[in-house]
């Protein structure tokens, strides 16, 4: 089955068997910053999806939403804490005694 079929897998374990390569590969192209990276952000979308399972109507869509998520979450994180190194940086660069 592909990741657009309608339907749910009979079970967790085909389904992760069945979409863990393509949800990965879809990580990496929205943005993950390595395959490690996509793969942790894989595996963290797949054991929520394993505690809702009897839940999940639509474990193809519930995951990529949940990996989608996580990035936008990540890459949010990474950018504020540079923004705030940078800030920091530039708050110890010593000044000038007199104005120019």
């Amino acid at each position: 089955m592909c990741w657009f079929a309608a339907g749910k897998p009979a079970t967790f374990d085909d389904y992760y068997l069945d979409d863990f390569t393509s949800l990965t590969w879809f990580a990496i192209r929205i943005g993950a910053s390595s395959t490690a990276d996509a793969e942790d952000v894989v595996q963290d979308a797949m054991r929520t999806a394993l505690c809702h399972w009897t839940e999940i109507e639509a474990p193809y869509a519930y995951t990529r939403a949940a990996v989608r998520r996580e990035i936008i979450r990540t890459k949010t994180r990474t950018a504020r804490r540079r923004d705030a190194e940078v800030r920091a940086s530039a708050q110890d660069q010593p000044r000038p005694l007199w104005p120019r």
